[in-house]
């Protein structure tokens, strides 16, 4: 599973700047903070083997499950879901705003033994788990043919010449 990834510099370098942005804005008297940008978010997972069963939790909260995708193909899951930003008539006038809207996204790399076509979802309080069997491969028993060889490089008649003289 190459594609688990528990700390990203990038999203930490991001909030950083976030931070720093919404600080000078406020110190040059803007008093709203600007909204996260909208991109491709990658959501937090954990992937884990129990029981026989392939196990991955994406954190998707506020999405919901119609706007979830899921697929397999060629040993890789992916999860795409989107969430846009509730619209409202009245201007708000916001003291944070860091919830992540737009698309959320996420390729986990399958185990052997998974087959995509067991793989089953489930969405409840924000939390997609997928979950499969993992299937083990039957050992195949392969009969091996032995030759008999005869000796290599040898004549009958070198063979005699060696012995009587």
């Amino acid at each position: 599973m190459g594609s688990w990834r528990p700390w990203s510099s990038l999203s930490e370098f991001e909030k950083v700047r976030r931070d720093l942005d919404d600080t000078l804005a406020r110190l040059m008297g803007r008093e709203e903070a600007e909204p996260v940008e909208k991109g491709v978010i990658e959501p937090a997972v954990e992937c884990f083997v129990e029981e026989g069963k392939f196990v991955v939790r994406l954190d998707l909260p506020g999405v919901e499950p119609a706007d979830i995708e899921v697929n397999a193909s060629e040993g890789l899951l992916t999860v795409r879901a989107t969430r846009g930003e509730e619209r409202v008539e009245r201007k708000r006038e916001f003291i944070e705003h860091e919830l992540p809207y737009g698309t959320f996204e996420r390729a986990i790399e399958l185990p052997e033994g998974v087959q995509a076509e067991d793989i089953r979802a489930t969405y409840r309080n924000g939390v997609l788990e997928l979950t499969a069997p993992i299937k083990a491969e039957e050992e195949k028993k392969v009969k091996i043919q032995v030759e008999a060889r005869g000796a290599e490089g040898k004549s009958g008649a070198e063979g005699k010449s060696r012995g009587g003289a």
